[in-house]
């Protein structure tokens, strides 16, 4: 039987995440799109844990790392590593689609 897989946030990834809903709560007063937001991310990484290749390659210069993938989550963009070996999805990054995503990239 294959082993289940898991994900994981990085520590920036983490950061990304809370200064959305922190956002979300604070600055707009809206604790349903909070909730919401955070739904849709537990859902896109359920779903990514059973078809972890679904993401597109990134081709960005700004990145130092390879094989990066991207997931577009409503107005957001997952980006994400696989390891299929350990059957691990490790999210490097979460930016909503307009921020500059060379900038965002850039800190992975």
């Amino acid at each position: 039987m294959e082993s289940k897989c898991t994900y994981q946030l990085t520590d920036i990834a983490q950061e990304d995440f809370e200064n959305m809903i922190r956002y979300m709560v604070e600055k707009l007063c809206n604790l349903q799109a909070a909730a919401a937001f955070a739904d849709a991310v537990e859902d896109a990484l359920d779903n990514l844990c059973k078809f972890p290749s679904k993401g597109h390659i990134v081709e960005n210069p700004y990145l130092s790392v390879g094989n990066v993938r991207m997931l577009v989550v409503r107005q957001y963009i997952l980006y994400y590593l696989v390891d299929e070996e350990e059957r691990v999805i490790t999210v490097l990054r979460i930016g909503h689609s307009l921020q500059d995503q060379d900038k965002l990239l850039g800190k992975v």
